[in-house]
């Protein structure tokens, strides 16, 4: 793998991640804890069907080490996901989970043509959640698109001349957060000046 598509990994890697934090927060936080006390959903991480806890700062190099594309579904508990590999399904699962990559895939191409000028495989996303800030390119999102199911909703649409990004990644919640809140155009419904 060359350095530039593993960078794109690892930036679809932790926009999976932050995309799981975000929808954790309409799961019931856990009381248990571990022999070190670590809280599960803030300082460690399990992926079903593998019991094994998975540190913060180990989750990013670990998705983005998957063998195959990898569905994610968050639990009704915070830091627990079910993770289900591409390669782990046939006959007609494998069709429909490969399905739902290609669909996000095509959205993302979509949106991005929509945007003037269209965005080219270098062009800035931004995502911002819990005080953190991912500059993405849209390469690094199409990764995403195709490694990754969407652990929650999404829309991607103008940042509104933010001077980082031309673009800006909204989160949806299953509970009916949206972050940011529905501020700003898409670029095909700006007023026209």
């Amino acid at each position: 793998m060359n350095q530039r598509t593993e960078e794109a990994r690892l930036q679809a890697a932790a926009l999976t991640f932050a995309m799981l934090r975000f929808e954790q927060e309409s799961g019931h936080e856990s009381h248990a804890s571990d022999p070190d006390n670590r809280r599960l959903g803030l300082d460690h991480f399990v992926f079903l069907p593998s019991w094994k806890s998975i540190s913060r700062e180990e989750v990013v190099p670990f998705l983005a080490s998957l063998s195959s594309p990898a569905l994610i579904f968050p639990t009704t508990t915070r830091g627990v996901a079910s993770l289900i590999l591409l390669d782990e399904l046939t006959g007609e699962r494998r069709k429909w989970a490969r399905k739902t990559l290609d669909n996000q895939l095509a959205i993302i191409d979509e949106l991005a043509s929509r945007f003037s000028p269209p965005f080219n495989g270098e062009s800035k996303v931004l995502l911002e959640f819990a005080g953190e800030t991912h500059l993405l390119t849209l390469n690094s999102v199409r990764e995403w698109s195709k490694q990754f199911s969407a652990p929650t909703r999404w829309s991607l649409g103008d940042s509104r001349n933010d001077p980082r990004a031309p673009a800006r990644f909204r989160l949806i919640g299953s509970d009916g957060r949206v972050n940011p809140e529905w501020t700003a155009f898409a670029p095909w419904e700006r007023p026209v000046a």
